[in-house]
């Protein structure tokens, strides 16, 4: 979108000279321009919907009538250049059905999407007619390695038609702007559910919420301290090239102000994506007798305000989040966590094109998130029990006699259903680790390890994938497969730690007053492990990211 301009014959403006230039310098030309740019997209989208709820409507229609509208929406935007986005499709395709006797799809079409990309940065065409086509490349990439790995998967039974395949990946809703959308995701979307109120009042909400952002992008941020908030009075305004401004504060601001204006700019495409998916019938989520229209590409809050760097990261893009997590993470796990998150923002750098400056920042979020995930750990919502209760930024689970009310939790296979029990957000699969627990008001707990995979219907310490001590009648037990083994610690303690050596087999209760093991229990960890917690009273608050005590 261009950015409107706001200036006098004498430079730069003084303040209430901005202000009433600020309408019609700068916020009617860019809801102008962008409405000019996107009316026809927005419009297909509806035309598509509409024409998907004419009863008895054959479903190859409904695939050609998505196909005319994405191919027609990627000439608006690209003309002829989008003959490279077709040669993706249609190479997609190929290497669908050829390898369809094959159980290695996934890989194999990666390698083959990955080729592609490289090609087209570095000989195929110019520069910067294929970076203008790189979201589009994007989508079409990820929409067809899902797919790959879905059919691989058994999610997917089998290579869709030819006409079904250039629909999912020629979406009207994404083809432009994406989000990433799974192929049962587009399926569902074809059904074409009914109109409604929720529906039209997402697509009102998200279109409104991207204006705001492109407003905030193109007439503020770019203002933001010399103009909105004149923190350091005039100088930036005296000054007519405010890029050879000297002083750390000042360049600091201007670099804040860029950074802004970025931000907010892709909250516009994340808001706008949302809008033009919703519009064409999907992002939408089935719960017992309505449906909920809650596609979420972006959450500003957590990137400008985040708990962590994880949570940045994820809240950036959250479909593409999922697309790494699940189809490049959770496949590379085998290969070990540093190397699996190597890879997963490695792909990503990839698929955002071959620029260093972008590489640099996602190659280093990789290895801080790494640093982040070894030393970190959060309580993870989809495994706790509906009668414990998250506080303090997922560290923390407060036992409740009545629970949550079971319509307000969402329904997870991760979930324990019959104990009180929640598992870490971390897996751990090598390494020492040291983490300590804080216990108020409960006179029944526990502390431990257990499998990632343990089972939802049994309590820690009851089975053979769970080690944990345990706290019953003003006494600590060591527990693993329900038998029970005395520890001498007199008293209870506020606080304990927990030491885990994965290599060495060994798991111990750690006196933190002393620095000094209490008691130890000695296994052979075969698989991935999470920090695990079970109560019947009180609270606890964990601790985790903690220097290991000397001596340990």
């Amino acid at each position: 979108m261009t950015k409107g301009r706001i200036c006098t014959a004498m430079g730069a403006p003084s303040r209430q000279e901005f202000f009433q230039e600020l309408p019609s310098g700068c916020l009617l030309p860019t809801a102008q321009q962008g409405l000019q740019q996107v009316w026809q997209l927005l419009l297909i989208c509806l035309v598509c919907r509409l024409l998907w709820r004419i009863g008895r409507l054959p479903s190859c229609i409904k695939h050609l009538s998505t196909i005319a509208g994405g191919f027609y929406t990627l000439y608006l935007f690209f003309e002829l250049h989008m003959v490279w986005v077709v040669l993706l499709s249609l190479l997609c395709y190929l290497i669908l059905f050829l390898c369809r006797h094959s159980n290695s799809r996934g890989p194999f079409l990666s390698i083959t999407v990955l080729i592609y990309l490289l090609l087209g940065e570095l000989h195929m065409m110019d520069t910067n007619s294929w970076h203008k086509m790189r979201g589009s490349q994007m989508v079409v990439a990820m929409k067809a390695i899902s797919l790959a790995f879905d059919l691989d998967k058994g999610t997917v039974e089998s290579v869709p038609s030819p006409v079904e395949f250039m629909g999912y990946v020629y979406f009207v809703g994404t083809v432009i702007f994406g989000p990433w959308i799974s192929f049962n995701s587009y399926r569902e979307a074809v059904e074409s559910q009914k109109l409604s109120i929720s529906w039209f009042m997402k697509v009102i909400c998200s279109w409104m919420k991207s204006q705001l952002c492109l407003v905030v992008s193109n007439c503020v941020a770019p203002y933001l301290f010399p103009y909105f908030i004149p923190i350091m009075g005039d100088k930036l305004l005296r000054n007519k090239k405010r890029r050879k401004i000297r002083g750390s504060i000042a360049r600091w601001l201007l670099a804040y102000e860029n950074t802004m204006s970025f931000h907010f700019s892709n909250y516009f495409v994340s808001y706008f994506s949302e809008t033009t998916t919703t519009l064409a019938g999907a992002g939408f989520t089935e719960e017992k007798d309505h449906l909920k229209w809650d596609l979420a590409v972006a959450k500003p809050l957590n990137v400008e305000f985040p708990r962590s760097m994880v949570e940045v990261v994820t809240s950036w893009n959250q479909p593409m989040s999922r697309w790494l997590n699940t189809y490049v993470f959770r496949k590379a796990l085998k290969l070990g966590t540093f190397q699996a998150i190597l890879l997963t923002y490695t792909a990503s750098t990839l698929l955002h094109g071959l620029s260093f400056h972008i590489g640099a920042v996602l190659v280093t979020l990789g290895f801080m998130t790494y640093i982040e995930h070894e030393l970190q750990f959060k309580l993870d919502e989809r495994t706790a029990h509906s009668s414990l209760d998250l506080f303090k930024k997922d560290t923390g689970a407060i036992y409740r006699i009545l629970g949550l009310d079971p319509t307000h939790v969402q329904d997870s296979p991760l979930r324990f259903r019959d104990w009180a029990v929640v598992l870490a957000d971390s897996h751990i699969e090598s390494g020492r680790h040291y983490w300590e627990v804080t216990v108020k008001k409960s006179d029944e707990f526990r502390l431990g390890v257990a499998d990632v995979a343990t089972s939802r219907d049994e309590c820690i310490g009851t089975n053979s994938s769970s080690w944990v001590f345990a706290y019953l009648q003003k006494k600590w037990y060591a527990m693993t497969t329900n038998k029970m083994v005395p520890v001498t610690l007199v008293g209870k303690p506020d606080r304990v730690g927990l030491l885990l050596d994965f290599e060495a087999g060994r798991f111990s209760l750690v006196d933190t007053q002393t620095a000094k093991m209490v008691h130890m229990i000695k296994t052979q960890f075969r698989t991935p492990v999470s920090p695990a917690f079970a109560l019947w009273d009180g609270e606890i608050l964990t601790h985790s990211g903690l220097e290991m005590p000397p001596g340990l």
